[in-house]
């Protein structure tokens, strides 16, 4: 009989007569006709109707609830629609460094103690900063929601940045640029980005460079919050064991008086493509090729994440099987995407000895050419489907991820998708459009970047995809 949620008494923890395979001792349960009842993590994502509550202040600023009455931890967060892409040269970094100073003190508040608001409740403070988003989240137990509202208001509406902590953050921040250039991974993938948008918001690193933290000052953190952190492109969302309309009632007391203005209008991404090689000290060559690819909101964005999935999303990839499995080249092979609002590019990355390159990147290729010219087969479509539907599933087993997947839904397209919708996207891709994306995708200018030690080059392989 399916369960009426409504009809179901909540139990805070996990009776002691529980079945065993109830593993977790401090999960949720309900009592519903007499019987004790553990939600599977999708019973609500199963549903076909939707269970937010998307409300829009006079001012611009969204609230978005996502009760989720089985889970009792909540992740309330502000998404802020401004990241690395809206700075000039000479602020490069600005947005990431604002994200650390904002926790740092307010009118009432030191920096301990804004830590200490949610770390006293058992929960957890934090942010990050990506090209065209910044996100302040606070995760809590249920009860403890409010205390998270107010706090996330606070920081962002009463931050005072005072002068010792932005020197000792600025110090912070230096170290973490320091310590990104130790790992390979994040060299490539700062080297990948100003490769294929040079001289551009969109081709510098999130974190800045040295020489441009140490330059930032307190009036240029005030400016950059008066200038980007406006109503119209901020959204709340809370997800969780909460009640809609108390949230909404929280979240409109204390967003409601933020006076909106104008947004600033992004800088078109102009896509560059090139090669690029970085000598480091290191027992691995660290490759990354990479092909133009397609904005956030672009009808064929499934059909290409189903294209990086199958050619290098798992264990039965055709890159993971040909590269690592049949010839022992690499220990990680894999496809990505990164999508943004007008732009995006399709990722492939792996390491090897630096002997072993030539042969790698030669594999690789072969592999993307014969994509193109041979397309794919139902099996592999039907398994991609099932990953992804997988992948879909397994991010919403999270009040993070759920909160996440809405604000960006927000941000991007101003309204919120349904898992139904997501998993018609991704079920809606055929083998001729697969094709035709992989065909029109792979044949584009190439982009590819090396780590490793010198000379971290591989060779001219054809006159058409010769990569350095």
């Amino acid at each position: 009989m399916p369960i009426d949620w409504d009809q179901a008494t909540f139990l805070s923890s996990r009776p002691p007569f529980a079945p065993a395979r109830w593993l977790d001792p401090v999960s949720p349960c309900y009592i519903f006709q007499g019987r004790y009842r553990l939600p599977p993590p999708f019973q609500i994502l199963s549903k076909g109707t939707m269970t937010e509550h998307l409300t829009r202040l006079d001012n611009g600023f969204r609230i978005v609830v996502d009760p989720v009455p089985h889970v009792a931890i909540v992740t309330a967060g502000v998404w802020v629609g401004v990241g690395a892409r809206n700075e000039p040269e000479d602020r490069n970094g600005l947005s990431h460094f604002l994200e650390h100073l904002l926790f740092k003190g307010t009118a009432t508040k030191t920096a301990f103690e804004v830590a200490a608001e949610i770390e006293n409740r058992g929960g957890s403070i934090d942010a990050y900063t990506d090209y065209e988003s910044t996100a302040y989240y606070v995760q809590t137990g249920a009860r403890h929601w409010p205390v998270a509202l107010r706090l996330l208001a606070e920081v962002l509406t009463e931050s005072v940045f005072p002068e010792e902590e932005v020197e000792r953050d600025r110090s912070v921040v230096l170290q973490e640029i320091d310590q990104y250039a130790d790992e390979p991974e994040a060299v490539l993938g700062d080297a990948l980005h100003a490769t294929l948008y040079p001289d551009q918001p969109l081709g510098r690193p999130i974190l800045g460079t040295a020489a441009h933290v140490a330059s930032f000052t307190r009036q240029h953190l005030l400016d950059h919050l008066a200038r980007y952190y406006r109503p119209e492109r901020m959204v709340l969302v809370v997800s969780g064991r909460v009640d809609p309309g108390e949230v909404t009632a929280l979240g409109t007391q204390l967003f409601e008086g933020q006076p909106n203005g104008p947004v600033p209008i992004l800088q078109p991404a102009r896509y560059g493509g090139g090669h690029r090689a970085i000598a480091r000290d290191i027992e691995q060559a660290h490759h990354a090729l990479a092909f133009n690819g397609l904005s956030l909101d672009h009808p064929e964005l499934p059909a290409l994440r189903h294209l990086a999935n199958i050619l290098g999303g798992g264990m039965t990839s055709r890159l993971f099987q040909e590269i690592r499995e049949r010839r022992g080249l690499a220990y990680d092979v894999h496809a990505d995407l990164d999508s943004y609002t007008d732009t995006g590019f399709i990722l492939f990355e792996a390491a090897t000895a630096p002997e072993q390159l030539d042969e790698m990147a030669a594999i690789l290729l072969r592999e993307l050419e014969q994509a193109q010219r041979d397309g794919f087969t139902a099996e592999e479509l039907a398994r991609s489907r099932e990953q992804l539907r997988f992948a879909l599933g397994s991010a919403q087993d999270s009040t993070f991820g759920r909160a996440q997947r809405l604000a960006r839904d927000i941000l991007i397209r101003d309204h919120i998708r349904s898992i139904d919708d997501i998993e018609a996207e991704i079920d809606g891709v055929t083998l001729d459009g697969l094709a035709q994306v992989a065909g029109r995708i792979l044949s584009g200018p190439p982009t590819s970047c090396v780590v490793g030690p010198p000379p971290a080059r591989p060779r001219r392989l054809n006159r058409r995809r010769s990569f350095l």
